[in-house]
């Protein structure tokens, strides 16, 4: 069986003693729906946020914890049951609501969405239009670019790279130093991982692996429990399934 290990996926708090508020709600507010937001306003000096600074919009005290670094800058926002804690950025136009979760040294911009379930954390970085939900993961080094999506159960982690238009969900992991971008979907209970690249209008979906210098591209089709490793190059709209394991093979059909 196929392993991988979830590490940090705790959400720690950092607490600082004696305790000293670090942000106010100000007057200034916007009206979401049914939710009013209140700009904030930072009551000292930490990170690079000076006493004085106004920041972006949140709904209530508890979308923004009072200790740690962390910050909602410029016009983000997060509201409902959002939190941000830990050393965790929030920036320009994104925004973060329902249940999801922003902390370690995570930073979610431009003008990304967090929702959902959603966690983001450890060092990763959200950004572009990006959209990380329902209950997802996102940690590690883990770069989320572009318009990519990212939801269902899936987890992101390590250094992996997830950009232009491409979508992981379902129970999918992506992980190492894997890039997938373009178009490429990788779903169902689909593993990627080493420096594997998944391009193009791609899919890897069931329980297919791809691992180590592997690349699958333009309408190639993994299924089933097949393997692809080594340096192999799947390509064109080859469609390969069962329990083949594939290695240093190129495949053009």
């Amino acid at each position: 069986m196929r392993k991988f290990e979830d590490y940090g996926s705790t959400e720690h708090v950092e607490k600082e003693e004696p305790f000293e508020q670090k942000y106010t709600l100000t007057n200034d507010y916007i009206r979401l729906g049914d939710h009013i937001l209140f700009r904030i306003r930072a009551l000292k000096s930490f990170s690079i946020v000076r006493v004085g600074d106004l920041g972006g919009y949140i709904e209530s005290i508890e979308n923004l914890d009072q200790h740690g670094t962390c910050w909602v800058y410029d016009n983000a926002k997060v509201w409902g049951n959002a939190r941000v804690s830990g050393h965790a950025s929030i920036s320009g136009q994104a925004s973060i609501y329902e249940d999801a979760k922003v902390y370690g040294h995570a930073r979610v911009s431009g003008a990304a969405i967090v929702y959902g379930k959603a966690r983001v954390f450890g060092i990763s970085k959200v950004h572009g239009y990006a959209e990380v939900y329902e209950n997802t993961s996102v940690y590690g080094h883990a770069n989320i670019a572009d318009t990519a999506k990212i939801f269902g159960y899936a987890r992101v982690f390590d250094d992996a790279k997830v950009s232009d238009r491409a979508i992981i969900r379902d129970n999918a992991a992506v992980f190492g130093r894997t890039i997938i971008s373009e178009d490429a979907l990788v779903c169902g209970c689909a593993i990627v991982h080493n420096k594997a690249h998944i391009l193009g209008n791609s899919m890897v979906k069931d329980y297919a692996e791809v691992c180590d210098s592997a690349i699958v591209l333009d309408n190639a089709i993994l299924k089933d429990r097949v393997k692809v490793c080594g340096n192999s190059r799947i390509m064109y709209d080859s469609i390969l399934g069962d329990d083949n394991r594939i290695v240093d093979t190129v495949i053009a059909e």
